[in-house]
């Protein structure tokens, strides 16, 4: 069932807007039970726009920077959407709160080609296929906390393993990727107030680099506070620098830390600024 409503929904005044950048938002509800639609005005006052049923679609005229907001039948606020589409329409889905909404997304190197995800039975130790994720793009399997999930390119040369944490009524997001995700951490109580990575370019060929001659240094992200930490990807065996530095991390003023990537493509692993 779908359903169009006839009005824009007003903003604070009474003002309905233009209709010269009307957008035709669409909310699907993959929940098993009946939700509410609220449509939020800029002075945070909200009206009821549409209550829709268990799996259908709900079509509400609307423009941009509108923001929806979507309550269970208890009153419970589950979900805010803001419209931000340059297009004519825009989707929006309602996640199922009695499962957890397991995202894959495919974020393997150019040429590695679609990956195919499968939940793994602990009882019977078989695999059923959930079906297959293109490069660049994510499938959402609605799953429970504790289940597993195995991925596999077509010649199964690549596989990775993941864990489902999160508990019933959120998401959780696996990447699949076969670099090695780094975590920098400066901690709370360090002598840095903030800290600089650099990736050592030891893979250069430049045949004119002398034996005793540093390798080229590069800036990796931002300079990150004592107390916070910074996530990238990486390559095993890169190394990398770390240098105390100010605040726009322009100005290194001496190294307080060297790492190797030791883990292997999928893995992660954290390097930690000593105090």
């Amino acid at each position: 069932m779908s359903l169009v409503t006839g009005a824009i929904p007003s903003e604070a005044g009474g003002s309905r807007g233009t209709t010269e950048n009307l957008i035709v938002t669409s909310f699907q509800n993959n929940n098993n039970k009946q939700m509410q639609i609220y449509f939020m005005n800029s002075g945070e006052e909200q009206q009821l726009i549409s209550e829709i049923g268990a799996g259908q679609k709900v079509e509400i005229r609307s423009l941009p920077a509108h923001v929806f907001v979507v309550y269970d039948m208890q009153g419970i606020q589950r979900e805010t959407f803001v419209v931000t589409s340059s297009k004519k329409k825009q989707t929006f889905r309602i996640r199922n709160y009695d499962m957890v909404e397991a995202v894959f997304y495919n974020n393997m190197p150019e040429g590695s080609g679609d990956i195919e995800v499968f939940w793994l039975n602990d009882e019977t130790k078989d695999g059923y296929s959930n079906g297959w994720v293109k490069m660049n793009h994510r499938l959402k399997v609605n799953t429970q906390t504790g289940h597993r999930f195995a991925v596999y390119n077509k010649d199964r040369s690549f596989r990775m393993d993941f864990n489902v944490t999160a508990q019933t009524g959120h998401s959780q997001l696996f990447v699949i990727q076969n670099r090695v995700e780094i975590t920098l951490q400066n901690p709370k109580n360090s002598k840095h107030p903030f800290v600089q990575l650099y990736w050592i370019n030891n893979n250069n060929k430049d045949s004119n680099i002398k034996k005793d001659e540093e390798y080229e240094h590069h800036q990796i992200g931002i300079a990150v506070k004592a107390g916070e930490s910074f996530h990238f990807y990486a390559e095993p065996n890169h190394k990398f620098v770390a240098y105390r530095t100010t605040e726009d991390g322009k100005h290194p003023e001496s190294m307080v830390g060297d790492f190797s990537v030791t883990s292997s493509h999928g893995e992660t692993q954290v390097f930690t600024v000593g105090g």
